[in-house]
């Protein structure tokens, strides 16, 4: 895919945001790493690596705003049928057929996958489109549309994808103060979307470690477990150790640094310390804590 093109196409709005072009790539790129690592074949690992570069393909998004899955899905399927391509350049053909080398099939493994991004992914959301029908109802009337073999790859992977690379590579690639000014942007998407109510940035970074903390917990695959039960799929999700085990030790590393640093940033922040002055005593936890495992 064109690179230029493909930043061009995401929102570029003044100040800092979470779901920007950096994030796709960064999603894609882990993904690859470890469906290889997991002993997926290089077609697989490619497919799910474009899936995951395009699950937050918006170019209609307000900027500032969070990325949204009907959305996506919608641009993906306008792009497959040649109605409105991806990028102008490729007027009347699909960007996804041509570049990808997209069929059918590939297509509904990646509306899938990018259903089961959807956050929160449950029986209920805000979102007037899932009215009708939920979206985790969504995912499971698109997993059985498809055949044994294709349903049971995407259980694992769009579970993977959505609890370890969308939701959390962020704590696991850049350093704890790079993390803390992108909470920042994440701050701003709530708050163009939700208003007032949406949590201040303090609160949101406050509460950012208890929110690490549940990363791969076994609660948050309850929905999938549910699904499997009822598609009679054998599903094996790997567990957050498993899963760091797939991709370079640094990884690993940078995950429990960032942990750290939230951690002291919360404690901080609850014992009414001010945000810069608490910011400055987690940065410095969070490099001791890098420092010692080396």
């Amino acid at each position: 895919m064109p690179l230029k093109e493909f930043h061009r196409a995401h929102p570029q709005p003044v100040g800092t945001i979470y779901h920007d072009a950096r994030h796709s790539k960064t999603v894609s790129g882990i993904a690859y790493q470890s469906a290889l690592r997991r002993g997926l074949n290089s077609s697989q690992a490619k497919l799910i690596s474009q899936v995951a570069l395009l699950h937050d393909w918006d170019p209609r998004r307000e900027a500032g705003a969070q990325a949204r899955v009907p959305s996506t899905i919608a641009a993906l399927r306008a792009d497959f049928a040649g109605h409105k391509p991806m990028f102008a350049r490729f007027r009347g053909t699909s960007v996804l057929r041509q570049r990808f080398g997209w069929g059918e099939r590939e297509l509904r493994i990646a509306e899938a996958m990018i259903q089961r991004t959807e956050f929160p992914f449950s029986d209920a959301h805000k979102n007037p489109f899932y009215k009708e029908q939920s979206p985790d109802s969504r995912y499971e009337s698109m997993l059985k549309a498809m055949g044994p073999a294709d349903r049971a790859l995407v259980m694992r992977e769009a579970a993977i994808l959505s609890e370890y690379v969308d939701k959390s590579s962020l704590y696991y690639t850049r350093p704890f103060e790079t993390v803390a000014q992108t909470v920042t942007g994440l701050a701003n998407e709530l708050r163009h979307d939700i208003g007032p109510k949406a949590p201040t940035h303090p609160q949101l970074l406050g509460g950012t470690g208890s929110f690490i903390e549940t990363i791969g917990q076994a609660v948050n695959f309850a929905k999938d477990r549910e699904i499997a039960q009822r598609l009679g799929v054998s599903l094996r999700i790997p567990n957050r150790a498993e899963f760091f085990a797939t991709l370079p030790a640094q990884y690993a590393k940078r995950f429990a640094s960032t942990l750290t640093g939230f951690r002291v940033l919360g404690r901080n922040l609850k014992r009414g310390k001010s945000l810069g002055r608490s910011t400055k005593k987690a940065t410095r936890a969070a490099r001791r804590a890098m420092l010692r495992r080396r």
